[in-house]
């Protein structure tokens, strides 16, 4: 139960009430929600920021959402995954050298 486990002292009787009321999703994002914030907060505590936890947590957010690629490296991201996968076997299970 790894993540639930490290956080519920019954995770197997919270999921039977998630699944049972019909808010699983709900759950598990929230489980997930907090389990980034734990991660996130540790390095917010080692980093030198003047900022607080939140704003710390949403300049985070911002970055990620400006980041998007351009259709060339979409492209090349495909290529090179076509690339990757071209020199899979998959009778020996790795890639060709």
């Amino acid at each position: 139960m790894g993540l639930l486990g490290q956080t519920y002292a019954s995770p197997q009787f919270m999921l039977d009430w998630a699944v049972g009321s019909g808010r699983f999703v709900e759950f598990i994002v929230k489980v997930f929600d907090d389990y980034n914030d734990k991660r996130l907060w540790d390095v917010f505590l080692h980093s030198e920021t003047e900022q607080t936890f939140d704003e710390f947590k949403q300049a985070l957010k911002d970055k990620r959402d400006s980041q998007t690629a351009t259709p060339e490296q979409i492209g090349g991201i495909i290529n090179a995954s076509r690339q990757i996968l071209a020199r899979f076997n998959p009778k020996e299970g790795e890639p060709d050298a």
